[in-house]
Order: C-alpha cells, then sequence, then structure tokens
C-alpha cells in the first residue's frame, strides 16, 4: 500500500518548532511521508530534508520585513493570497494527500486552497487557544496602536473564527484535554472528530537526561533539551517527595 503524503504548513522558519518535529517524526516512524511548508532564512531557503522531513522554505523578500506584512495581512483579513499560491504549488508538486495546518492563523489559507483539491484531507492543528492568547500578547499596546490590534485580534472575532475554521476541518489536534472539551461545549463539535496529542517527551528522554536516587522518589535532571520539556518535567515534578535541578 502506497503511503500517505502529509503536508504539513507552518507560518514561521523550521526548525526549531519542537511540537511541528515531533509530530512530524511520529508519522515518519509509521510509514508515512512528511513534507513541510514553512518560511525560510536568510541563510537557507532552499528545499531540504531535516531528519527525514522533506521541507519547502518560502522566503519573499526581507524575512523579517515579509513576516511583519504577511501576519498582518493573515490577521486583519485572515486570508493571504501568497501563502494560497504556495500551498497550491506545494500541493501540486509533492502529490499531498493530507494538509496538516499548525495553529489558527493558517486554516483559511489551507482551507480556500483545498477545495480546488477535493481529495486532500485538512487537519487543524491547534497547538493553543489563539482567541485568549491573543489578548494576553497584545493588551499592552497603546493608542492608537491598541484601536488596531483591537480589531484585528479581537476575542470575539477570533472565536468566530475558530468556531468556522473547527467545522470546516476533516480532523482536528488539540494539545490538551480541557482544549478539546472546550471545542465540543463551545461549538457542538462532534467528539470523535478531535484527537488530543500532548507535548509529551519521547520515552527514551527519561533515561537520556534524567538520574533516579534511591527508590525514584528524588530525581535529578542533568540537562533539558528545550523549555518546552522543561515545563512538563515540572507538571511531572509534582508527584515526587524532592526534585533536583
Amino acid at each position: 500500500m502506497k503511503s500517505l503524503n502529509i503536508g504539513m504548513i507552518l507560518d514561521a522558519p523550521f526548525p526549531p518548532d519542537i511540537r511541528v518535529e515531533k509530530e512530524a517524526l511520529s508519522l515518519i516512524d509509521r510509514g508515512f511521508n512528511v513534507y513541510l511548508l514553512c518560511l525560510g532564512n536568510n541563510e537557507s531557503h532552499h528545499l531540504t530534508e531535516y531528519k527525514g522531513i522533506i521541507i519547502k522554505r518560502i522566503l519573499w523578500g526581507n524575512i523579517y520585513c515579509f513576516k511583519l506584512l504577511s501576519k498582518l495581512i493573515d490577521r486583519a483579513l485572515l486570508n493571504n493570497i501568497l501563502w494560497r499560491n504556495a500551498i497550491d504549488k506545494f500541493i501540486v508538486k509533492f502529490n499531498i494527500n493530507v494538509l496538516h495546518v499548525h495553529d489558527l492563523p493558517m486554516f483559511n489559507n489551507a482551507f480556500v486552497t483545498k477545495q480546488k483539491k477535493k481529495n486532500v484531507k485538512l487537519i487543524l492543528d491547534l497547538h493553543e487557544n489563539w482567541p485568549a492568547a491573543l489578548q494576553d500578547w497584545h493588551n499592552d499596546q497603546k493608542w492608537p496602536f491598541s484601536l488596531l490590534y483591537k480589531f484585528i485580534h479581537g476575542y470575539r472575532r477570533w472565536k468566530k473564527y475558530e468556531e468556522k475554521a473547527v467545522n470546516k476541518a476533516d480532523k482536528i489536534i488539540a494539545v490538551v484535554d480541557e482544549m478539546r472539551n472546550r471545542l465540543i461545549e463551545n461549538y457542538n463539535i462532534d467528539k470523535s472528530k478531535i484527537y488530543v496529542v500532548p507535548n509529551y517527551e519521547k520515552s527514551n528522554f527519561y533515561h537520556q537526561n534524567t538520574k533516579v536516587k534511591g527508590d525514584g522518589a528524588s530525581v535529578v535532571l542533568e540537562c533539558c533539551p528545550n523549555v518546552y520539556s522543561l515545563g512538563y518535567l515540572v507538571f511531572a515534578a509534582a508527584g515526587l517527595k524532592q526534585v533536583s535541578t
């Protein structure tokens, strides 16, 4: 049986993005072909391979300036013809069967493009609660920028967009049970449509990066590869009697 081609969409340079990487490698381990369309950078923006992930990096002009402009267009219009064209070419070039969109802002670009590709399925991967997160990220803007940000990042506007996105997506990935429950309760989504994929580390992370003293009640962390790992270890440490770092 021919392996499915999974096309991930990320509105940022890659690497690094630990969640995207872990999901992609898990899919590769299960026999899928994983392709990633993402922003490039000034050093490398050509087609490359990273740990088995085939990456198509796109670079329009100065990466910093474009990133700001692109995000402004995405947030204001929830539609970006540059990204739609890039996604369309990406689907054709790699014969993509499933589009896997990372985070809410990129969903509409993928959905509009996917409408022309009837056999392509669309997965929405929600890394966080975007309507709520935007209020926290942009609550310190000063006038007159506060007026612009209030329109672009308004809670009700993004909640309405989220509702449309989760209803249009073929499948949804949530990072925690709380998010899954919120989507079901707020938007009456069929629970069988939503899958929870936590940001757990691989099982060998414990053996590679920790030492256990005594009966396991005390754990010494030798190193931590990223801040996300540290966060989950903090949660895990709640059940320990003693933690040393």
